[in-house]
């Protein structure tokens, strides 16, 4: 029987991250969904569809199925806001994550990367600490569930 590690290692050798491209915007997005545990919807494509075309989406493919994503661009002072990282459970704690974040933090910036967490998920606060991220500021009571949304920072180096 092959361990749980080396069949992780195994997955992760076999998937390899490429730009999204307009048409992998359903498959991308009911993943992000799924990954998110948030309905999918036909009207949201109408908002993701162009920044997948024009902004910053990388896809994390394994036997050519989207296994994980992120989505990131520009903003007006300078960042590259993160606005979405998410990988199928099937592939979580593989190094994946780690990947899609490397590959939008090599994208040029003025003045660093920025994202936001709810401050309830501290394993993905955690997550991005370990890649250089500090906390900037909190907004209290942000989401609809009363949780607060958490702005991080990573500057640049």
């Amino acid at each position: 029987m092959v361990s749980r590690n080396r069949k992780e290692k195994s997955k992760n050798s076999n998937t390899r991250i490429e730009k999204a491209k307009i048409e992998d915007a359903v498959p991308f997005l009911k993943l992000e969904a799924k990954c998110f545990e948030m309905q999918f919807s036909k009207v949201s494509l109408y908002y993701w569809r162009p920044v997948i075309d024009y902004c910053f989406a990388f896809k994390a493919l394994y036997k050519k199925k989207i296994i994980g994503g992120a989505m990131a661009m520009p903003t007006r002072d300078g960042r590259i806001y993160v606005s979405s990282l998410f990988v199928d459970s099937k592939f979580r704690r593989s190094g994946l994550g780690t990947r899609l974040l490397n590959r939008v933090l090599a994208l040029h910036s003025r003045k660093g990367h920025i994202l936001d967490v709810k401050d309830d998920k501290p394993y993905l606060v955690s997550f991005y600490t370990r890649h250089g991220f500090r906390k900037k500021r909190i907004v209290r009571d942000y989401y609809s569930d009363g949780s607060s949304r958490l702005i991080m920072l990573r500057l640049k180096k």
